[in-house]
């Protein structure tokens, strides 16, 4: 025991003297370890985060919970929290209401605790839930009604209601938080929306469920005397027959209850497999979930499969060639003291054991560096992200078990890569160390590499050194060159994969900038589309929309740079007799024909009857008759300097400003593949008989969006019939409205064949196409006029139902954002979109995954550098005699400096060249996966198989690795190696520069 002590005393001295002595090698060696082991546990944790990021946005839309109780009574939460199937479970107080009057009022809620917030998990996009009085979260489309925008820190009075509409004061709040539940364009208005609004046991009518959109501190719930709560529960048994259970359990209240989609379909979205788990394990509940995770039944993300795994296979390289390089000068710089050892009685497998556990236990601590510097990056990068972009993306440290059991083992799999390249590169060199004799391990000083090449110098005279240095004096590495190439066909192809991969997440955001009809704007506002087709395609609340005088305020904004404005009105009809209809307006509108059932009127079957007469009879009460040609000509009304624009296209007439004004003439225009067709229908001078529909006061008030005809008027047409199917069913038609005849006639036709005008003078034309027909043209012909000429006509518009904004100086995009929501929010009716927030959302996604290529690529790159530096610095010391004699043959150092610079450049530019195959390659894979899709061998995009979602669902296939300036890109790239290179080279120079020749020839090198 004492002996082996002993023993292990005498080789740790030995260690320590020789690591003493070569700082510069211990520290190489950490550097590459750390770095290594650093970029991989960086990029697991990141892509966890990125998976635990797109989690929260799901559940965002989904929830946390299994299933919803609306409205019971305080007092009645025993009966859900204390059942026995209920894992987990939260609720929001039912305060009351607030808003700007009587008439638009918004639910008030809040949360006993931060269990419950997080279970509901409408998670704030800013700031936090309120934990004061006086503050408020409030929905971000809700603050814009309100006229204030959407951020924290904004304050706003508002008028309190009880939960009976009973106004109870006012109170100015603070906002802490902003969030999205509300949506013009989702179901009932809301991202979340109840479907079921009563059970079986309920007395009570059908009611509507309003969803909270404010939520203020808990302390204030004693203001608004509110009893009732909404609970949500979880639940890993099979939820409809828990939920039904519940719900019949003797609550005293209770509104309705909703199973919706849930934290389950969260769950499932992210381990990409919902349809193979309810085929293999029955109900799709959160249960079934964690068993395919027990049994392993699961997909790794592409992330994980492909790309970390590729990046990991590429350090493994970097750190084996620059470990094994490293060992291999600790065996040369160590030969002799290991000849000693061996010659004194250590067996060979004794000195491969003392230098391979020496080495594994160094290996062993900078991977542990390693790891703790990847996760301190991880956290801080997260941390600055956050704080600069205003995301919430959460660590990858702790996540859910789904997120887990898609993604890779942060600390694991680093050490287990790191741990491979390094047991690796040191067993080599180490154990042909060990199989060699005493003597040929003492003089392993590389004479023998050098003996060919000392025979040149036998004569000094006889030889020229350019000769010598054309055929036998490499300074370079092929090794190297292997390292650039790698490294430079890593970054080329991962920026142009992780470009087109963010496109390919963005492309949601780019529609949406596209549907709110941004472009080149910063800001519009639009009125909420009413019109829907059981009421003719007629548009009420002629009072929502964007008053001029506001429209002027923002204009003459300081940081407005231009603005665009114009009136909508789609219920504009063209009307002739059919049997006075020219043949030419009747070939152009045919697309835009009002009349749907008209084939109907001879039809022997009773239901295609039915419908004939059902449209008759709306058409009749309207002042519509059977034998006229109705049809859809929209009238847009613009601002009398949009002219100028218009007069380049103008291809018959004049543009007349009085006479438009008056309603006198209107402008006809039409895009210009209509031109021939529509010259041959329209002229100048024709008279155009229009007519328009004319609500009454209650009609104006309807509220279309979410309407049953039924509780506000009786229908136009009645009668029951049997349907194609064979049941019996209702067939009912409503009328609203009156027509008002006005003629006017064609003062001036414009053709438009520019995009940009064509969407702001012409609306799409699938807004008024009807009985299944159908036109080449994108947009509708349409009348053009001024605001003024609505008011000629006797028509009710008066409000711009569409405006745009441009703001010149974009950082003050900010100040913009608020001055818009806060003058436009004393207007009703509107939706609004913000590139300002649109952009934002996009611009961060793409930051996000564009930040893990630029991480793993610097490390990489790092890592690489390192590697060829150690590479350059152990070739300049082999060649250290030969250096030495050529200077004394008469080679300057400047001469022998230029050598290795062309030497070591001309690897980067050769690994450049190579960068583009892989790039290449994937891009004729993409094509082939386009057209397997496109020729139906395979299932299309987001066609989900009996095994699931196909793989290439998450492969941006359908864009192009070279549309993203792959020349400039390659050319930074290859000039960021090149300067590396140089700087890689500079301890070679140094080196040289310190070199005293007649010594060097004369000494051991190691």
């Amino acid at each position: 025991m004492i002996r082996s002590v002993k023993k292990f005393l005498f080789f740790t001295k030995l260690s320590f003297l020789y690591w003493k002595g070569h700082k510069k090698r211990i520290l190489t060696m950490a550097a590459v370890c750390t770095f290594g082991a650093a970029a991989l546990c960086f990029s697991c944790l990141y892509v966890r985060s990125e998976k635990a990021l797109v989690l929260e946005q799901e559940l965002q839309l989904l929830g946390d919970y299994d299933a919803v109780f609306y409205c019971i009574e305080e007092t009645d939460l025993s009966l859900i929290s204390e059942h026995s199937d209920v894992s987990a479970y939260g609720f929001y107080r039912e305060l009351g209401y607030a808003g700007m009057d009587e008439d638009l009022q918004y639910k008030v809620a809040s949360f006993p605790d931060r269990k419950s917030a997080e279970m509901y998990h409408m998670t704030c996009i800013q700031g936090n839930y309120p934990q004061n009085e006086r503050e408020i979260a409030i929905d971000a489309n809700i603050a814009k009604k309100f006229g204030i925008a959407p951020a924290v820190g904004e304050k706003i009075a508002l008028p309190l209601y009880d939960i009976r509409h009973q106004k109870i004061g006012e109170r100015e709040y603070t906002i802490s938080g902003i969030f999205q539940v509300s949506s013009a364009d989702s179901l009932g208005g809301f991202y979340r929306y109840p479907s079921m609004h009563q059970v079986e046991n309920k007395k009570t009518g059908e009611g509507e469920y309003n969803v909270p959109v404010i939520y203020v501190s808990d302390s204030e719930k004693d203001i608004f005397h509110s009893t009732l709560i909404t609970v949500y529960i979880q639940t890993e048994t099979k939820i409809n027959e828990l939920a039904s259970l519940i719900a019949h359990s003797g609550f005293s209240k209770l509104e309705g209850y909703e199973i919706p989609a849930g934290r389950a379909y969260a769950y499932s979205y992210i381990l990409g497999m919902s349809d193979h788990i309810s085929n293999t394990y029955g109900e799709l509940n959160v249960s079934s979930l964690l068993s395919a995770i027990r049994d392993g039944n699961i997909w790794k993300d592409f992330y994980s499969s492909v790309l970390i795994p590729l990046f990991a296979f590429l350090i493994l390289i970097i750190v084996a060639v620059s470990i094994y390089s490293l060992v291999q000068n600790i065996i040369m710089g160590r030969s002799r003291e290991i000849a000693i050892l061996r010659s004194i009685g250590m067996t060979k497998q004794g000195s491969f054991l003392y230098l391979f556990a020496e080495l594994m236990v160094l290996t062993g601590l900078f991977l542990i560096m390693g790891l703790i510097t990847g996760s301190l990056l991880h956290y801080f990068l997260i941390h600055a992200m956050n704080a600069y972009s205003g995301t919430k993306i959460p660590l990858g440290f702790y996540v859910s078990p789904y997120v887990v059991s898609v993604t890779l083992q942060p600390l694991q799999y680093a050490a287990a890569v790191i741990g491979i390249s390094s047991v690796t590169a040191v067993f080599l060199p180490l154990w042909k160390m060990a199989c060699s004799a005493p003597v040929s391990v003492f003089s392993m000083d590389f004479r023998k590499k050098t003996r060919r090449f000392e025979r040149h110098f036998s004569d000094f005279t006889k030889i020229k050194y350019k000769n010598v240095i054309n055929r036998h004096i490499h300074f370079h590495d092929r090794s190297v060159l292997i390292i650039m190439s790698i490294m430079s066909c890593a970054a080329f192809f991962g920026y142009n994969y992780f470009r087109s991969y963010s496109d390919f997440k963005n492309s949601e955001y780019r529609s949406e900038l596209t549907e709110s009809g941004l472009g080149y704007w910063d800001f519009t506002a639009e009125k909420n589309n009413m019109a829907r087709p059981y009421v003719f395609l007629i548009e009420n609340h002629h009072d929502y929309g964007i008053d001029p005088n506001t429209y002027q305020s923002l204009v003459q904004s300081d940081f407005m740079e231009s603005a665009f404005a114009r009136m909508v009105n789609k219920s504009t009809r063209l009307v002739y007799p059919k049997d006075s209809t020219p043949e030419a307006v009747s070939a152009l509108m045919e697309p835009f024909y009002m009349r749907e059932y008209e084939a109907y009127e001879t039809s022997e079957d009773s239901y295609e009857r039915t419908e004939y007469e059902a449209e008759n009879a709306m058409l009749e009460q309207i002042g519509y008759y059977p034998d006229e040609n109705i049809y859809a000509l929209s009238t847009i009304g613009v601002l009398q300097e949009e002219f100028a624009a218009l007069s380049p296209y103008v291809t018959d007439g004049e543009i007349n400003v009085e006479k438009i004004k008056s309603g006198e003439e209107v402008l006809l225009v039409v895009p210009a593949g209509l031109k021939e067709t529509a010259a041959r229908a329209f002229h100048v001078g024709d008279p155009l008989p229009l007519s328009d529909i004319i609500l009454s006061k209650e009609e104006e008030s309807y509220p279309f969006l979410s309407f049953s005809p039924f509780d506000y008027v009786k229908p136009s047409y009645l009668k029951y019939v049997k349907d194609p199917g064979g049941s019996t069913v209702r067939y009912v038609s409503f009328a609203f409205g009156k027509r008002k005849d006005f003629e006017t006639k064609i003062g001036a036709v414009i053709v438009l064949d520019d995009e940009e005008l064509c969407e702001k003078y012409l609306l799409p034309s699938h807004e008024f196409i009807r009985s299944g027909k159908d036109t080449d043209e994108f947009y509708s012909p349409g009348i053009l006029c001024l605001p003024e000429t609505f008011a000629g006509w006797g028509l009710p518009d008066r409000l711009f139902t569409e405006v745009k904004f441009a703001v010149g100086d974009k950082e003050k995009l900010s100040e913009a954002n608020k001055s818009f929501y806060k003058m436009l929010g004393t207007c009703s009716g509107l939706t609004y979109a913000s590139s300002f927030e649109i952009r934002e959302k996009m611009e961060a996604n793409i930051r996000n995954t564009m930040t893990i290529y630029y991480i793993m690529i610097f490390m990489l790159i790092l890592l690489g550098m390192l590697a060829s530096g150690i590479k350059f610095y152990s070739r300049i010391k082999l060649h250290s005699r030969t250096i030495a004699r050529l200077r004394a043959v008469g080679m300057s150092l400047p001469q022998i400096e230029r050598l290795i610079l062309q030497q070591n450049v001309a690897d980067p530019l050769l690994a450049g060249g190579l960068a583009v195959i892989p790039v290449f390659l994937c891009e004729m894979f993409f094509h082939y996966v386009r057209r397997q899709i496109d020729t139906g061998a395979w299932a299309g995009l987001y066609i989900i198989t009996e095994t699931g979602v196909p793989w290439y669902h998450n492969v941006p296939f359908r864009y192009s690795l070279f549309a993203y300036h792959p020349a400039a890109v390659l050319l930074v790239i290859v000039l960021v190696f090149e300067t590396l290179i140089l700087l890689a080279t500079v301890p070679q120079i140094r080196y040289m520069r310190k070199q005293i020749i007649a010594e060097t020839i004369d000494t051991e090198i190691f």
